[in-house]
């Protein structure tokens, strides 16, 4: 009986230092891919589309000094003027100098919070809510 009360006081002792390991490891992988996060810098060129139907062609441009400008084969949706933006690993923060008059749906203005999935270290989708923008970095 004393044998198997020691097996398993062991059995818990190893699973137990089996879960800091695998906490540890997930610290420094979530770190490792916060560091590998690609920078917007750029142009990019692709897609913009609402709940899946709406489509529009727009580029923009991911200037180094964090400011941006851009434009909408469609005068009415997105409204891509220019502005700020600030990149936080996947966050993207933009503040488009856009006149809310310039779009027919104040919430169609390329502005505000948004996330960023990378596919690969030139192609991007930003998404906020059903915008989604599927974008390439155009390559010199």
């Amino acid at each position: 009986m004393k044998q198997i009360a020691g097996l398993l006081a062991l059995v818990i002792g190893l699973a137990a230092c089996e879960k800091e390991r695998t906490e540890e490891d997930l610290r420094v992988a979530s770190a490792s891919a916060r560091l590998e996060t690609p920078e917007l810098y750029g142009r990019y060129l692709g897609t913009f589309s609402r709940d899946g139907k709406t489509e529009a062609q727009v580029s923009i441009l991911f200037r180094d000094d964090n400011t941006f400008e851009g434009r909408s084969d469609n005068p009415r949706y997105p409204v891509i003027c220019s502005g700020t933006y600030n990149q936080q690993g996947t966050i993207l923060e933009v503040d488009n100098v856009c006149d809310a008059d310039d779009a027919p749906d104040p919430t169609l203005i390329f502005d505000g919070t948004y996330t960023l999935t990378f596919r690969s270290e030139y192609d991007v989708t930003i998404t906020r809510g059903s915008d989604v923008y599927v974008l390439g970095r155009m390559q010199r």
